[in-house]
């Protein structure tokens, strides 16, 4: 009986330093951004995001400041709609994604919202308001 006993501990003692051992894998794991972001600071993204009306020195320095802020942003979001927000800046349309992503309208609502909120940002603004010339006036 007590070899019964040990034997059924030892088999316990082994399921439970093997489940120890074991990497608990995230439900979520973190999206990865190195595509949208390289997406992100080109010239067609620059189009996308800003239009036509923005300087390339402009363009160049709001990029360097709103793509970090909409990774901040789009964190939370899972690997298919970074990926589908990602088309957006690649081919500066969202007809890619459309076709891709199912629920494109409700992620497009997201992404807008947070662009507002980066492209609203005090160091975008900065760039992109006309700064007053400091050349006198004769």
């Amino acid at each position: 009986m007590s070899s019964n006993l040990s034997h059924g501990l030892i088999v316990t003692a082994a399921v439970v330093l093997l489940g120890a051992a074991v990497p608990v894998t995230p439900a979520s794991a973190a999206a990865d951004f190195t595509k949208f972001h390289q997406s992100c600071l080109s010239d067609k993204s620059a189009a996308f995001l800003l239009g036509g009306d923005v300087s390339k020195e402009q363009s160049t320095a709001v990029l360097a400041v709103l793509c970090p802020c909409l990774e901040e942003g789009f964190s939370t979001m899972n690997q298919p709609e970074v990926d589908a927000l990602e088309a957006d800046l690649r081919t500066g349309n969202s007809n890619e994604a459309k076709s891709k992503y199912k629920n494109y309208d409700s992620l497009q609502q997201a992404a807008t919202s947070i662009l507002g909120i980066c492209y609203s940002s005090e160091p975008v603004s900065k760039i992109l308001t006309p700064q007053p010339s400091s050349a006198p006036k004769n």
